[in-house]
């Protein structure tokens, strides 16, 4: 027991662990990677390393939290001076009908394409925003 005191002292006072980590990822957090792969974190180290485990392949890999994009329900968008939204209805580059299932700190969007049965990743840059008009309000980009 003297012997674990003392090496949680030491370990306190040591100039590396001297501050508080805080990471940007958490254990459970939604990601994207650099590839376009959509997951989960399940470990994050001090060194800004995570292993994640990503939706369409087996096993768990590792990349620096450099790489990775983490979920959020919405992001502002700057070209549109906007917020994009899970559950928005926006159009990719391809001309692509769709809507946002994930968003991502990283500026990429997961996207459920109509007609299509695999979920896709796109660049939020290149993805058109839905506008819904009505009589009394006028056109907007949200309801």
């Amino acid at each position: 027991m003297k012997n674990l005191l003392a090496l949680v002292l030491f370990l306190a006072g040591s100039p590396s662990f001297a501050h508080s980590i805080e990471p940007e990822f958490c254990v459970g957090n939604r990601i994207v990677d650099q590839y376009g792969n959509v997951g989960r974190v399940v470990e994050v180290y001090a060194n800004h390393m995570a292993r994640i485990t990503l939706d369409e392949h087996p096993g768990v890999f590792t990349r620096s939290t450099a790489t990775l994009g983490r979920s959020y329900r919405c992001v502002l968008d700057l070209s549109l001076n906007e917020h994009l939204c899970r559950d928005d209805r926006v159009v990719d580059q391809y001309g692509n009908a769709g809507t946002v299932i994930e968003i991502f700190s990283n500026g990429v969007a997961s996207l459920a394409l109509d007609g299509y049965r695999r979920k896709v990743t796109r660049s939020m840059n290149t993805l058109g925003l839905g506008i819904h008009c009505d009589g009394s309000h006028g056109c907007r980009y949200h309801d």
